[in-house]
């Protein structure tokens, strides 16, 4: 990640994809082919997935740290108890379910959002924000101590992947 910038690719993973027991090894093949540094990769796949397959999700970001990659979890936050889901499966980032962001206007909605990233940064947990649409909304997300944000505002979705990292 050196040389590109601090450069990190989040790939989306499905149930399926956590339930093959050979892609953790493939993807260390892939990364020893490519010389990429592993940490420049975040794999992520949801919270109800993890939930439902937890065995597998354990023993995935067990093996993800060993290859030194990171993990994140989508949706977060939408389970009856998230925060039990962490002490199985080892999460660098959570990208919070889109409910947490949808009404930043409303104080109480602030609130939840704060002390949730609040208890989130006491584990160690870097915390996404989805669906950020334009800058209004920017200072609320600041304050509450979000560490990326993810949306249209910022790039809006396009078919192919474009991103020159090889630029410096």
């Amino acid at each position: 990640c050196e040389d590109t910038h601090d450069t990190r690719l989040l790939i989306n993973l499905n149930a399926s994809s956590l339930q093959d027991p050979q892609l953790l090894q493939w993807l260390a093949e892939q990364l020893k082919q490519i010389r990429l540094p592993p940490d420049c990769l975040i794999l992520q796949f949801s919270e109800n997935d993890a939930t439902t397959y937890m065995k597998q999700a354990k023993a995935f970001s067990d093996a993800l740290h060993t290859l030194h990659c990171r993990l994140s979890l989508r949706d977060f936050g939408g389970a009856l108890n998230p925060y039990a889901l962490l002490k199985h499966v080892q999460a660098d980032y959570l990208r919070l379910e889109g409910s947490f962001s949808n009404d930043l206007g409303n104080p109480e909605a602030v609130q939840t959002l704060k002390e949730m990233v609040s208890s989130l940064h006491k584990l160690g947990k870097l915390c996404i924000v989805p669906g950020v649409d334009s800058a209004s909304t920017m200072p609320t997300l600041w304050q509450a101590g979000i560490n990326y944000i993810q949306g249209s505002y910022l790039q809006p979705p396009m078919p192919t992947m474009t991103f020159d990292f090889s630029a410096e």
